[in-house]
Parts: C-alpha cells; sequence; structure tokens
C-alpha cells in the first residue's frame, strides 16, 4: 500500500490504525546473526478538501522485529538504561504504548 485518502470533518477527531504485516527476515541482508529490524516511515498529510491547501504533517519510523527479536530488543534496551546513572535517565521513556507514534494536534482553522 503506498497511499491511503480519509475525508472528515475536522471538528471531529479522527483515529487512524494501520497495521504492518510482514517478516522482519524477508528484508534482512544476511540471514546470519542478529536482526536489525526493518524501517517503514509512516507519513500523514492533512490537506484541506475545497483548494487543497496543505494543512500539516507528520512522520513517524516504525521497525518490525520478529517476536522474539523485538523481546530481545527490548530487554537489552531495558539493561543499557538501567546502567546508566539516575541523572542520565532523565526524560527517556520505558514504556510507551505501541499506538502513540503521532501527536494529535488543533491546527485546522476554519476548514
Amino acid at each position: 500500500m503506498n497511499a491511503v485518502v480519509c475525508i472528515w470533518d475536522s471538528s471531529d477527531q479522527c483515529t487512524l490504525v494501520v497495521k504492518a504485516f510482514c517478516v522482519s527476515t524477508e528484508f534482512t541482508a544476511k540471514k546470519h546473526g542478529g536482526e536489525k529490524g526493518v524501517p517503514f516511515r509512516i507519513q500523514v498529510d492533512s490537506f484541506r478538501e475545497a483548494d487543497h491547501t496543505h494543512i500539516y504533517s507528520a512522520a513517524c519510523q516504525v521497525k518490525v522485529f520478529k517476536t522474539k527479536g523485538a523481546e530481545r530488543k527490548n530487554r537489552t534496551d531495558k539493561e543499557k538504561i538501567d546502567r546508566k546513572p539516575a541523572a542520565d535517565r532523565v526524560g527517556i521513556l520505558l514504556e510507551r504504548p505501541i499506538w502513540a507514534f503521532l501527536i494529535p494536534c488543533q491546527i485546522c482553522p476554519s476548514a
């Protein structure tokens, strides 16, 4: 899938759920060793329907891992953070909801 178009009334909140169906090993250059995961970029662009004026863009990167690879990566990331001094851990989010990758914004003036 390359693009999706959603038309909605900007006075209501819009929610869009995206699910990636792929296996990270399909994209790895080498079949041996650790797997880095597959990066995907999701971009959301908002336009005014009447005149197609660009309003706002937001993007994020999503990495797809095999289930055990993701668990191992989360565990090693947590271990690295735990080894840091408390002063260096300020501002690090240890747990995030998987769905919170785009920040909602109220930017649509007189849509």
